[in-house]
């Protein structure tokens, strides 16, 4: 019998020489084909694995993202929503006057009474895309009607556009819009009659204010400071607005006690109502004019 064919085929078999019954030890050949057959043979699981590994891992890295992506775009909405909510309420708070407050005044012309004067909060209304406080001023005396639509930023109340519209007896109508550049302090005006046009551009050193509007500014302030000191500029002129004391006044609705404020150099003087909505009472010109506003009735549009 040849050699060859005493070797048992199955090297993981202990192999036994038919001639002498002896153990035959494998070659080191056979130990390394057995080895490579035991331990790198992959099972049919592992294969499958193996072979979608790439696929797996996108599928993982994707819905990762996703959730990442989910969550980021959750906290957003709701950080977004919160500081709108924030914002509003915070607007509530602060402003102890709502929409539709109206102030009708008494306008005196030295001790003598001669007109009615008209201030009206409408409340929040868009402007060029932003959000705006709406303000109407009229003022009736014989021979003059004045009327003010102002628009004024509702964080600052400065002014952002201001319309007015001016009909005099013996006159034909004329209407003046101001536009507000608040960043660079300048102020457009384009002034219309029936025959002459005109416009023109005023530039200033700070922002630019609006008589009407600084009792509201003083108004939405959370307090009132003694020695408070506010730098004022109009398109026309420049002048500090100070705190002048608490005094008592008399008007048609009784006796208030107020907050007094002037201006240096001295151009108006305005009372405010001692209470959280600081009613302007009463407003006082120190021009040659001498006119003065003194509060009538304290109502709303929306009664």
């Amino acid at each position: 019998m040849n050699k060859a064919n005493s070797v048992i085929a199955s090297p993981s078999s202990k192999r036994l020489d038919q001639i002498s019954n002896n153990p035959i030890r494998p070659s080191p050949f056979e130990k390394r084909a057995a080895r490579r057959e035991i331990v790198h043979e992959p099972s049919s699981f592992l294969k499958w694995l193996g072979e979608r590994k790439r696929a797996l891992i996108w599928f993982i890295t994707l819905f990762t993202f996703c959730i990442v992506l989910c969550n980021l775009e959750f906290i957003t909405k709701k950080e977004v929503v919160s500081k709108a909510g924030q914002a509003a309420e915070q607007a509530n708070i602060s402003l102890p006057f709502s929409e539709g407050e109206q102030l009708i005044y008494d306008v005196y012309y030295k001790k003598l009474k001669v007109g009615k004067s008209i201030l009206t909060f409408h409340g929040e209304k868009v402007i060029d895309g932003k959000n705006a406080y709406h303000i109407t001023f009229s003022t009736k005396v014989p021979g003059l009607k004045d009327v003010e639509e102002i628009y004024a930023d509702q964080q600052t109340f400065l002014p952002l556009r201001v319309l007015r519209q001016i009909d005099q007896i013996g006159s034909f109508r004329t209407t003046i819009n101001e536009e507000y550049d608040q960043k660079a302090f300048q102020v457009r005006i384009k002034k219309q009659g029936k025959f002459l046009s005109k416009k023109f551009t005023i530039q200033k050193k700070a922002p630019i204010h609006n008589a009407i509007l600084l009792p509201y500014y003083y108004r939405a302030k959370p307090a009132i400071a003694n020695d408070q000191k506010f730098k004022v500029t109009l398109p026309t002129a420049d002048f500090d607005v100070v705190f002048k004391g608490e005094e008592t006044i008399s008007t048609y609705l009784g006796e208030y006690s107020t907050y007094v404020f002037s201006s240096v150099p001295a151009k108006f003087t305005f009372w405010l109502s001692v209470d959280k909505k600081r009613i302007p009472l009463k407003i006082k010109s120190l021009t040659v004019q001498g006119y003065s506003l003194i509060i009538r009735s304290i109502g709303s549009t929306k009664e």
